[in-house]
């Protein structure tokens, strides 16, 4: 099922930079509209937990939820959840 996704963002150990042996890699995709979609699997030896979810299922999370994870931006084509985390976190 392919996904136009408009912001990637990394969260957890590796966006902390905590990384251990056994982290995996903690990724939000952001849709336009949608379902919410989770994808687990292992690539080359590393596990991957991918989250897609809507604009409007991402306004739906807290702020504190977003800040708690430390969110870092991947990749963003628009504004939306840029001024999101700066809000959260002070500034990106």
């Amino acid at each position: 099922m392919p996904f136009r996704i408009a912001v990637r963002f990394l969260y957890g150990s590796r966006a902390r930079g905590q990384i251990t042996p056994t982290s995996d890699y903690d990724v939000v995709g952001v849709c336009k509209s949608g379902n919410k979609t989770r994808i687990s699997k292992k690539v080359d030896g590393k596990f991957w937990d991918v989250f897609v979810y809507s604009e409007k299922d991402l306004k739906m999370l807290s702020d504190r939820h977003l800040s708690r994870k430390n969110a870092r931006i991947l990749y963003s084509r628009g504004s939306f959840i840029r001024e999101k985390l700066a809000q959260t976190q002070g500034g990106l």
